[in-house]
């Protein structure tokens, strides 16, 4: 099963009562292959929460009249304890950030919306509550909520231009004839999966030059490419799209 067709096992329910940006969340997160439902209010996503059997994920706008996002989020737990639910707001204050993080929002999205920023939100969100978005999905648990911190409210690396966030693929422990190796000898991989991708080179026209990588791609890369960051205590690598060798299918 590709990961398109396998992303279709995943229900996002979209709600902002601004048309223009809830037709551009529609855009940028139908085509990945999700399953989507559009709700122009919080009344209204309430009103589908209700009626459909399984939502995996909720994009809320946080300033809906009636209802705001945090206020939706709340009513749709007294009866979707376990419903995983991402903010996006025009004023992501601080106000804003600690309503989020009481209500247990996994991440606030600013507006305008980011295209990657969005994407790579919405995957690691499905990752953290079902394991692989490309895999069948698993119930959250409460015990999700308690482990997400404040640090994935806030996206702390968005690529620029031609930049990519790349993610290490895991060493080798072992070498070819079994002997297991200790940390410091392990070999660090030039293989990584793309979480995340810049706009794009800008060009003398100021058009911006398309990549030719994706998000989820698996690439080769130079040994020395790119610079190490830590989010979250996690590392990653961020470089231009020309320290990519190849693209591994």
């Amino acid at each position: 099963m590709n990961a398109a067709t396998s992303r279709r096992d995943y229900s996002i329910l979209i709600a902002d009562d601004d048309r223009e940006s809830r037709d551009l969340l529609r855009d940028i997160i139908q085509p990945e292959g999700f399953r989507l439902f559009l709700a122009a209010s919080g009344e209204e996503a309430i009103d589908l929460l209700m009626q459909l059997q399984t939502v995996h994920l909720a994009v809320f706008d946080m300033h809906m009249p009636t209802l705001t996002g945090v206020d939706t989020l709340r009513l749709a737990r007294q009866f979707h304890a376990s419903l995983p639910a991402i903010l996006v707001t025009a004023d992501p204050n601080e106000t804003v950030v600690r309503q989020a993080i009481a209500a247990q929002f996994f991440s606030v999205v600013p507006k305008p919306i980011n295209k990657n920023v969005l994407l790579y939100t919405v995957t690691r969100a499905l990752t953290r509550f079902y394991g692989s978005p490309t895999s069948p999905p698993r119930p959250p648990t409460s015990i999700d909520f308690v482990n997400s911190s404040r640090s994935e409210l806030l996206m702390k690396v968005v690529p620029l231009n031609d930049k990519v966030l790349i993610k290490r693929l895991e060493a080798t422990d072992k070498t070819a004839g079994g002997i297991i190796l200790p940390d410091s000898a392990k070999e660090k991989p030039k293989q990584g999966k793309i979480l995340a991708i810049g706009e794009g080179r800008r060009l003398e026209n100021g058009q911006r030059a398309p990549f030719q990588v994706k998000v989820g791609d698996t690439v080769l890369f130079t040994s020395y490419a790119g610079t190490e960051v830590k989010i979250d205590g996690e590392e990653l690598l961020l470089m231009t799209e020309e320290d990519i060798l190849a693209v591994v299918d």
